[in-house]
């Protein structure tokens, strides 16, 4: 990833988690003034972690159109496969399982 984009998504989601805190505040407050301090603890805000340019249709889309190039290397498919589950899976550590059976099977 080109370290421009690299810090992007870093600034995005500090600023993410600095106005998740706030608005987590700002519940607190409100609900204070309602005089349902309790309220607040059962909302979940949540904002995303990772901030992509990518458009996963379109790299999907040419990943299988190369998946479709007669390539004789087991190392080429295996690259390919493992980019393919970069893109559809968001779960580092389920990717990070997939990526081991693919090296290893």
């Amino acid at each position: 990833m080109d370290p421009g984009f690299q810090l992007l998504n870093a600034l995005l989601a500090e600023m993410a988690s600095g106005l998740q805190l706030t608005e987590y505040r700002m519940l607190e407050v409100f609900c204070r003034w309602l005089g349902k301090k309790e309220q607040a603890a059962t909302v979940i805000i949540q904002y995303p972690e990772k901030f992509e340019l990518r458009d996963r249709e379109q790299d999907l889309s040419l990943l299988k159109e190369a998946d479709g190039l007669t390539v004789e290397s087991p190392t080429f498919q295996k690259e390919l496969q493992k980019l393919i589950a970069s893109i559809v899976l968001e779960d580092d550590a389920q990717l990070e399982e997939i990526n081991g059976e693919i090296d290893g099977g």
